[in-house]
């Protein structure tokens, strides 16, 4: 049985993970996707089967695309033209010709998910999902089996509980809360019934989730 009561930095921990990390959590998150603007070279065009246009373009000019932009088509109600409304963003931050990063949009162009492949390896292991702009849920996939080991839930940008599957065998067993970014309670399921039944008041912060974010 997999342990994933291990440090985030034991699985992840190199260096190229981290710095990646940071960048896919930040330089392409609803908070940060202002502060640089990158040129963005066009390299084509096409339609997708299911009626969507995709264009893709080339960020650091080897001539191989790294930026893909999905657009629905609609046409607006005033001036009967047609609008490209953005469905989704997608990224390739190593260069492999991979994606690593998918970002998801609503009608009014505002990011409501995105997926992160953290370690390159082709799956992707965390989720966010944002309302106006600011993250609300976070989850981590460690061992790659498609269930969240991690979950973590955000109110006014602050952690609020965090839910966490200790022993690794496909179920949540652990979910701590917060207060001001402190941990004030820690509830533990002993039977296996998905529901905790012993809580700890005055938890120790050594005992908790120590993935960061």
């Amino acid at each position: 049985m997999t342990n994933t009561s291990a440090p985030y930095n034991s699985r992840y921990g190199t260096v190229r993970t981290l710095i990646a990390a940071s960048l896919l959590f930040c330089a392409l998150t609803a908070g940060c996707s202002n502060k640089v603007k990158q040129k963005e070279d066009l390299l084509s065009t096409e339609r997708n089967p299911n009626g969507t246009l995709v264009m893709r373009f080339d960020l650091n000019g080897n001539g191989k695309p790294n930026l893909w932009k999905h657009f629905r088509e609609e046409i607006t109600d005033t001036e009967k033209t047609v609008r490209k409304v953005l469905v989704r963003r997608e990224m390739d931050i190593d260069n492999d010709g991979k994606v690593d990063v998918k970002q998801y949009f609503d009608k009014d162009d505002a990011m409501t998910r995105a997926e992160f492949d953290l370690d390159y390896d082709g799956r992707f292991d965390a989720t966010e999902f944002y309302k106006d702009g600011k993250p609300v849920k976070r989850s981590l996939d460690r061992n790659g089996d498609g269930k969240p080991e991690i979950t973590k839930y955000y109110q006014l940008g602050k952690v609020v509980m965090k839910e966490r599957d200790e022993n690794g065998d496909g179920k949540l067993d652990v979910w701590e809360y917060y207060e001001d970014d402190k941990l004030v309670r820690v509830g533990r399921d002993k039977d296996g019934d998905g529901k905790p039944e012993l809580f700890d008041d005055r938890p120790d912060e050594s005992d908790s989730d120590n993935t960061g974010g």
